[in-house]
């Protein structure tokens, strides 16, 4: 099935203070970056995310922006509802 929106997933990491930064350092340039943390096991993963956008061409050229202006490696997942 095809996903309702998407995300652009900039960076994950398991140091809070690592995703904060990218996060207000995007939030800076107006992007709108969330933290969402994740709980595997005895580790937590914050997953820095830019956007929810209903078409993947539209989060394609918000990744490649992420690249090119921040030097980011990210990648674009499906969000559901």
């Amino acid at each position: 099935p095809a996903a309702s929106a998407w995300v652009v997933q900039a960076m994950a990491t398991t140091e809070v203070a690592a995703a904060r930064r990218l996060r207000d350092r995007l939030g800076r340039a107006g992007l709108p970056a969330t933290i969402v943390e994740e709980r595997q096991a005895n580790r937590v993963a914050y997953r820095v995310r830019v956007g929810r956008y209903r078409e993947r061409p539209v989060a394609e050229v918000m990744a490649k922006r992420l690249r090119e202006e921040f030097g980011l490696n990210p990648w674009i997942l499906p969000d559901g509802d």
